[in-house]
């Protein structure tokens, strides 16, 4: 009997182990929140060189085998705190945060000259890290950069290994995918592609529909009565007045999804072709709305330079194509 029970014992430890230590690598990943990234002197850098910079934090912890990125609304804490009637301090954002995150990073950037043309210009890249139950400072640590991207994601890279240890090349899993926030999408009746009948034979082919002119951005059938449209022209401004701005352009133009915004990136040189010769503004490198809202209340935007996505807060001013699936 007492061999019996040995026996199962041993089975069952067998069993259990190895959930624990997938259960410890699951529950051993720091949670880490990503600050905006801040200016400190009036030689502004651009936004989306500033969210270049945030994204490539995001990208490399997420990726990481060490820190899971936590997603908050910078501008809804420091509102928070200021409706209460409290100053806004690094302390009361720490508190606001609470037990939800680990650490917090804070990217600072600051230049010598607002000129991009400025073959002296230089841009400094400062990351500090926090550990949040302590309100204390863990490392600081600043690199330069030239005006161009591969010398600022070469800073990047950098601080990212002193502050936080991740190696961008060898401590990222080729396997391993960045995953978005869960969105509340209220673009749910549109017309879903079928995969195996994928097509972009028509890409770039310009269409006059319910009272716009578009551009075909893929084609979801064989028989061309089914696909996308990117409007002609674009907008800069806030998200509900993008909202607005394509609604507008007639029934059925809408705000594109984060799917459909990747479509359309995927496809931007032969549409920026076709934009360019029929008079139209092109897809610039901006980054533009999607319909796609966040728990939180921010909003997916997607980068047209790398495809790459971050989140803005409604107010803030982004650029705005509709689209409108046939």
């Amino acid at each position: 009997m007492k061999q019996t029970i040995s026996i199962l014992s041993i089975l069952c430890i067998s069993l259990f182990v190895p959930n624990v230590v997938y259960a410890q690598n699951i529950f051993a990943k720091q949670k880490i929140v990503i600050a905006d990234v801040r200016d400190v002197n009036d030689c502004k850098l651009d936004d989306p060189t500033k969210l270049m910079i945030r994204q490539s934090f995001v990208d490399a912890c997420t990726k990481s085998n060490d820190y899971a990125v936590f997603e908050v609304n910078m501008d809804d804490i420091r509102r928070k705190i200021t409706s209460s009637g409290q100053t806004v301090t690094f302390s009361k954002i720490c508190e606001e945060i609470g037990e939800k995150a680990d650490y917090i990073v804070f990217i600072e950037v600051m230049t010598n000259t607002s000129d991009r043309k400025n073959p002296n210009m230089k841009i400094y890249i400062t990351s500090k890290l926090y550990r949040i139950a302590t309100k204390s400072m863990e490392c600081t640590d600043m690199e330069f950069a030239q005006p161009t991207r591969q010398s600022i994601m070469a800073s990047v890279s950098t601080l990212l290994k002193k502050s936080l240890g991740i190696d961008t090349v060898s401590d990222v899993s080729a396997d391993q995918k960045t995953y978005a926030p869960i969105y509340q999408n209220a673009q749910n009746t549109q017309y879903q592609p079928s995969q195996q009948h994928y097509s972009n034979s028509d890409t770039g082919d310009v269409r006059f529909y319910n009272g716009a002119i578009g551009v075909v951005v893929v084609l979801y059938d064989e028989t061309g009565k089914h696909g996308l449209l990117i409007s002609a022209n674009q907008n800069i401004c806030n998200w509900d007045n993008a909202k607005t701005w394509s609604s507008n352009l007639g029934a059925e133009w809408h705000l594109p999804s984060s799917n459909e915004l990747n479509l359309i990136y995927k496809n931007k040189n032969k549409i920026n072709h076709i934009l360019s010769q029929k008079g139209f503004n092109i897809i610039d490198d901006s980054y533009y709305w999607t319909n796609d809202v966040t728990i939180s209340g921010t909003i997916c935007i997607i980068s047209m330079f790398n495809g790459s996505s971050t989140y803005f807060n409604k107010s803030r001013l982004g650029v705005v194509r509709a689209v409108a699936t046939f």
